[in-house]
C-alpha cells in the first residue's frame, strides 16, 4: 500500500515552501542578531576569562551565517522579481565606515587593524542597503584571510567609484582566482559552496546598478596594497 504524504493525510491547508522560506530566513537572521549582540556583551567583559580566539571564531562564523541568510533571502526575492530596490545618491565612504563599525567586535577579537581612506564627498547612485551587504561580505571575507590588517580605499576610477578591500594575508591561490573567474563567466555547475553563493550574490547585486554604459561589477585578485588579497567593488 502506498503511503500518503502529510498534506494528503491532513485536512489543513499547508503553505507552499516558497511562502515559508522568506519568513523562516528572516526569523533565523533575527536569532543570529541576538547571538551576535550577546557575543558583543561577552567581549566587552574582559574579566570573564573567555578564550578570545574561540570567541573570534564564533563571531566570524555567526556573521558569515547571517550574510549567507541575507544572500538566500535576497536571491529568493530577486528570482521572483520581488526584491525592493531603492536607488538614492549616497556617500560611499559613510557606507563603508558603517559596515566597518558594524563588525567592530570581530576586528577586536581577532586583533585586526582596519583603516578606511578616500574622498568623503564621493557619491554614487545606489541601493545603499544592498551595496552595504556586499561590502560586509568583503570585509568578513578579509577578516578570515588577513594576518592583522585590512585597508579599505574608496576612489574614482574611470567613471566608477571603486571600493577596494585589501588584506595582508597570503593572497588567494590560483585555483580560487580561476574558480572566481569561471563563476562570473557563467560556469555555475562546477561550484555550489557558500563561497560561490557569496560571489553570485555580490555579482548579481552589482549588475543591478547601471549608469549609461557602465555596470557595477566585482573583482578578486592578489593586487592588494598590503601584499595579500584584494576584493574590488565597482559602483557605476
Amino acid at each position: 500500500m502506498k503511503g500518503k504524504t502529510l498534506t494528503q493525510e491532513s485536512s489543513l491547508s499547508y503553505p507552499a515552501f516558497r511562502e515559508v522560506l522568506p519568513a523562516s530566513v528572516n526569523d533565523m537572521k533575527n536569532s543570529l542578531s541576538l547571538v551576535l549582540q550577546t557575543l558583543d556583551l561577552i567581549q566587552e567583559d574582559a574579566t570573564n576569562g573567555i578564550d578570545l580566539n574561540a570567541l573570534a571564531m564564533v563571531q566570524y562564523e555567526a556573521t558569515r551565517m547571517q550574510n549567507t541568510l541575507t544572500e538566500l533571502q535576497n536571491f529568493y526575492l530577486f528570482e521572483r522579481d520581488l526584491l525592493t530596490i531603492q536607488m538614492n545618491e549616497s556617500y560611499v565612504v559613510d557606507i563603508v565606515e558603517e559596515q566597518v563599525a558594524a563588525n567592530a567586535t570581530l576586528w577586536k577579537t581577532k586583533n585586526i587593524q582596519v583603516d578606511v581612506a578616500g574622498d568623503e564627498d564621493l557619491c554614487a547612485y545606489i541601493d545603499a542597503s544592498l551595496v552595504s551587504s556586499v561590502i560586509n561580505i568583503g570585509l568578513v571575507n578579509a577578516s578570515r584571510y588577513t594576518r592583522d590588517r585590512v585597508n579599505v580605499q574608496v576612489e574614482q576610477v574611470e567613471g566608477s567609484v571603486l571600493i577596494a578591500i585589501d588584506d595582508n594575508g597570503d593572497g588567494y591561490p590560483d585555483f580560487i582566482l580561476e574558480k572566481f573567474s569561471n563563476l562570473l563567466a557563467g560556469d555555475q555547475a562546477s561550484e555550489t559552496s557558500a563561497q560561490a553563493l557569496a560571489w553570485y550574490y555580490c555579482n548579481a547585486i552589482m549588475e543591478i546598478h547601471k549608469n549609461h554604459d557602465l555596470k557595477g561589477r566585482i573583482d578578486l585578485s592578489n593586487s592588494s596594497s598590503l601584499e595579500g588579497g584584494r576584493f574590488e567593488i565597482y559602483l557605476p
